[in-house]
Protein backbone atom coordinates (compact mmCIF):
# COMPACT_ATOMS: atom_id res chain seq x y z
CA UNK A 1 0.00 0.00 0.00
CA UNK A 2 1.13 3.69 -1.09
CA UNK A 3 0.66 6.09 1.87
CA UNK A 4 -2.75 7.41 0.28
CA UNK A 5 -4.12 3.96 0.84
CA UNK A 6 -3.95 2.72 -3.06
CA UNK A 7 -2.22 -0.94 -3.65
CA UNK A 8 1.57 -0.53 -5.13
CA UNK A 9 0.62 -1.24 -8.65
CA UNK A 10 -1.94 1.47 -8.72
CA UNK A 11 -1.80 4.07 -11.38
CA UNK A 12 -3.11 6.96 -11.41
CA UNK A 13 -5.24 8.92 -13.81
CA UNK A 14 -4.62 12.36 -12.50
CA UNK A 15 -1.95 13.22 -14.82
CA UNK A 16 -3.48 11.19 -17.59
CA UNK A 17 -3.45 11.58 -21.23
CA UNK A 18 -5.07 9.90 -23.99
CA UNK A 19 -3.28 6.61 -24.65
CA UNK A 20 -1.21 6.65 -20.93
CA UNK A 21 -3.38 3.66 -19.92
CA UNK A 22 -5.43 0.74 -21.76
CA UNK A 23 -7.82 -1.49 -20.09
CA UNK A 24 -9.44 -4.86 -21.78
CA UNK A 25 -12.00 -7.46 -20.79
CA UNK A 26 -13.81 -10.02 -21.48
CA UNK A 27 -17.73 -10.21 -21.83
CA UNK A 28 -19.75 -12.98 -22.50
CA UNK A 29 -23.34 -13.99 -24.08
CA UNK A 30 -25.65 -15.75 -26.03
CA UNK A 31 -27.11 -16.08 -28.94
CA UNK A 32 -31.12 -15.80 -29.50
CA UNK A 33 -30.44 -19.83 -29.60
CA UNK A 34 -28.61 -20.00 -26.53
CA UNK A 35 -24.95 -20.39 -28.18
CA UNK A 36 -22.13 -18.80 -26.20
CA UNK A 37 -19.96 -16.15 -27.43
CA UNK A 38 -17.19 -13.64 -26.05
CA UNK A 39 -16.52 -9.95 -26.80
CA UNK A 40 -12.76 -8.89 -26.09
CA UNK A 41 -13.10 -4.89 -25.23
CA UNK A 42 -10.24 -2.36 -25.15
CA UNK A 43 -11.03 0.91 -24.30
CA UNK A 44 -8.82 4.26 -23.26
CA UNK A 45 -9.18 4.89 -19.82
CA UNK A 46 -9.60 8.08 -20.01
CA UNK A 47 -11.48 9.52 -23.15
CA UNK A 48 -13.47 6.23 -22.45
CA UNK A 49 -13.11 5.56 -26.42
CA UNK A 50 -13.73 1.75 -27.50
CA UNK A 51 -10.36 0.83 -29.27
CA UNK A 52 -10.82 -2.48 -30.50
CA UNK A 53 -14.19 -5.34 -30.45
CA UNK A 54 -13.19 -8.76 -31.15
CA UNK A 55 -15.82 -11.11 -30.70
CA UNK A 56 -15.61 -14.78 -31.16
CA UNK A 57 -17.22 -18.22 -29.93
CA UNK A 58 -13.87 -18.63 -28.36
CA UNK A 59 -10.76 -16.37 -27.58
CA UNK A 60 -7.41 -16.95 -26.92
CA UNK A 61 -4.59 -15.39 -25.43
CA UNK A 62 -3.33 -14.93 -29.13
CA UNK A 63 -6.45 -12.94 -29.88
CA UNK A 64 -5.77 -10.73 -26.94
CA UNK A 65 -1.90 -10.39 -28.55
CA UNK A 66 -3.57 -10.01 -31.98
CA UNK A 67 -5.43 -6.76 -31.17
CA UNK A 68 -3.28 -5.09 -28.59
CA UNK A 69 -0.09 -5.09 -31.66
CA UNK A 70 -2.67 -4.05 -34.05
CA UNK A 71 -3.67 -0.93 -31.45
CA UNK A 72 0.29 -0.58 -30.90
CA UNK A 73 0.67 -0.09 -34.45
CA UNK A 74 -1.96 2.21 -34.92
CA UNK A 75 -1.50 4.37 -31.67
CA UNK A 76 1.17 3.65 -30.38
CA UNK A 77 2.25 1.87 -26.92
CA UNK A 78 0.09 3.00 -24.28
CA UNK A 79 1.96 3.60 -20.62
CA UNK A 80 0.41 1.10 -18.87
CA UNK A 81 -2.42 -1.96 -19.89
CA UNK A 82 -4.82 -2.86 -17.09
CA UNK A 83 -6.58 -6.26 -16.83
CA UNK A 84 -8.14 -8.25 -14.61
CA UNK A 85 -7.47 -11.33 -16.31
CA UNK A 86 -4.17 -14.23 -16.81
CA UNK A 87 -2.84 -14.93 -19.76
CA UNK A 88 -2.03 -18.20 -20.10
CA UNK A 89 -0.35 -20.80 -22.61
CA UNK A 90 -3.74 -22.95 -23.67
CA UNK A 91 -4.38 -26.37 -22.57
CA UNK A 92 -2.57 -25.42 -19.55
CA UNK A 93 -5.28 -25.52 -16.11
CA UNK A 94 -5.01 -22.09 -14.25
Amino acid sequence: MTSNGHPANYTSLTDATPNHVWSYDFVEARTHDGRKFRMLNLIDELTRECLAIRIDRRLRSTDVIDVLSDQFILRGVPDHIRSDNVLCREGIAA
